[in-house]
């Protein structure tokens, strides 16, 4: 599901900025986010996720994001919203790489599951509550990872 060509489409574009455009600017925009959804890709990938199954409101996060970040990179003729200010743009693109650099560092969590960098990972933990249970779980890792 992960590293998708886009995220979002021409009409999740329309819906998010509450635009409209052409029939015939269908293709230009899908091809812009088709563009704008590599820098999504490549954060995906630094982070290792490309290969885990969204939730459901990171699919929805990423539409968005998508959206931004073809908003701010390209200056697209075929939709309402060119008229943005210099400071309109720069601050949607502060929040797209804000955004992105949490995807790679693996603060913001995009997988389905705990998997994020801020949720501590082990396959299993023995706990000892005696002296006796303590030297047995010492002793089973000892013969368990020796030769």
């Amino acid at each position: 599901m992960s590293c998708q060509n886009r995220y979002a489409d021409a009409n999740d574009f329309a819906a998010t900025f509450c635009t409209s455009f052409a029939e015939e600017d269908e293709s230009e925009i899908n091809r812009m986010l088709e563009l704008a959804a590599s820098n999504i890709n490549m954060a995906i990938h630094s982070a290792g996720a490309c290969d885990c199954t969204f939730s459901s409101y990171a699919s929805r996060f990423l539409i968005d994001l998508n959206c931004v970040i073809a908003l701010v990179t390209f200056n697209c003729q075929c939709t309402t919203v060119r008229a943005l200010s210099v400071e309109d743009r720069a601050t949607w693109a502060d929040w797209a790489n804000s955004q992105l650099e949490l995807i790679r560092t693996g603060k913001l969590e995009l997988c389905d599951g705990e998997t994020g960098a801020d949720y501590p990972y082990t396959s299993w933990a023995d706990q000892g509550t005696t002296e006796f249970a303590r030297t047995r779980i010492i002793v089973d890792d000892v013969l368990r990872n020796s030769g």
